[in-house]
């Protein structure tokens, strides 16, 4: 399984799925908003898919929490300890960044239908920065992630994840699962 994560714009959905067309047999699945009453260490656990390229997952459901300032459902021993599953099937993270000053160029582009279905922007540059701060430290707070692959995007050297970044990511996926 390939999770792929990232704030809202940064290009990480068109990343996903460059990348299911790259890699034979992957599936594209987008993990939408969960329910407060989804169980997340069980929940997260059934949703492993090993052909899967997923759209965000757990790393998602801490940040945008954290960016919205709203109570966290996720505890963050529950994310060790999916962390610990995650580490025994062949999971490959990688996390989409860019600079804030394009987050806020791509939402002046987007109409008033598309930005009712994005968070607001200040949510999306904060998570952007907790992204960030995971994609160099592996933390955010008391929480710890491992990422296998960053894609910080800029302005002057590349927009959006690349071909680059497509080969890379794949490649770098198929030796791990071939080790495990």
């Amino acid at each position: 399984m390939i999770i792929v994560e990232g704030a809202d714009l940064v290009g990480k959905t068109t990343f996903a799925k460059r990348l299911e067309i790259a890699i034979p047999g992957m599936v594209y699945q987008h993990l939408h908003k969960l329910t407060p009453h989804f169980e997340r260490l069980e929940g997260h656990k059934q949703l492993v898919c090993n052909r899967a390229v997923r759209d965000r997952f757990h790393i998602s459901d801490v940040v945008y929490k954290k960016a919205s300032k709203t109570a966290h459902c996720f505890h963050w021993k529950d994310v060790n300890l999916l962390n610990a599953y995650l580490r025994t099937v062949p999971v490959y993270t990688v996390i989409v960044t860019c600079e804030n000053c394009m987050l806020e160029e791509r939402y002046d582009k987007l109409s008033e239908e598309e930005r009712a279905s994005e968070p607001d922007l200040k949510t999306a540059i904060l998570a952007n920065e907790c992204y960030r701060t995971i994609a160099t430290t592996g933390k955010l707070g008391e929480y710890s992630f491992d990422v296998d692959y960053w894609i910080d995007c800029s302005r002057k050297g590349r927009p959006y994840p690349n071909d680059t970044d497509v080969y890379n990511a794949s490649t770098i996926y198929n030796r791990l699962r071939s080790w495990r």
